[in-house]
């Protein structure tokens, strides 16, 4: 009984196969899309190839090496004058002028914004502190300035020095 109806579903299967095929001298059939006026459009393609192009692996295909007379042009902004973006800032209780810090490299006098880079806050003051040796960290604030940005347990900590 099982081989019977296993030959009867395999010449079934064959026959269906067989009635799929098509005249191999007629056209294959071409695919159409709709346009905007609602007609049909045809697409030179025949249905069943790939639309997008030849398929295969792309993945394998070597890409051709760029020219060596190429020049890509990197727009960089510069930086903008008085910024030292990689600094430390730390903390002195001895600095006598409330709003006075002492600030490597900046113009006597000038008012100086400080910005803590670990939490975006900021504050100024006038660079007014003067020292005879050069300091560990590029900014020193007095106490309270300082903990105006950052905890006193934070020092040193990374600031964006702006004048």
């Amino acid at each position: 009984m099982a081989a019977a109806i296993t030959a009867i579903a395999l010449a079934s299967l064959w026959l269906i196969s067989r009635s799929d095929r098509t005249d191999v001298s007629a056209p294959p059939p071409v695919a159409t899309a709709a346009s905007d006026d609602g007609g049909a459009v045809g697409v030179d393609a025949p249905i069943g190839d790939d639309l997008l192009g030849s398929s295969g692996a792309a993945y394998l295909d070597v890409a051709p090496a760029p020219s060596t007379t190429d020049v890509v042009p990197v727009a960089v902004p510069p930086a903008p004058k008085g910024v030292i973006n990689a600094g430390s800032a730390t903390y002195r209780s001895d600095l006598s002028d409330p709003i006075g810090c002492l600030v490597v490299g900046a113009p006597y006098n000038r008012t100086i914004t400080i910005t803590n880079l670990d939490n975006n806050r900021s504050v100024e003051c006038q660079a007014s502190v003067v020292q005879s040796e050069p300091p560990l960290d590029d900014v020193i604030l007095p106490t309270a300035m300082f903990l105006e940005i950052a905890d006193l347990t934070d020092a040193p900590i990374p600031v964006e020095i702006n004048w």
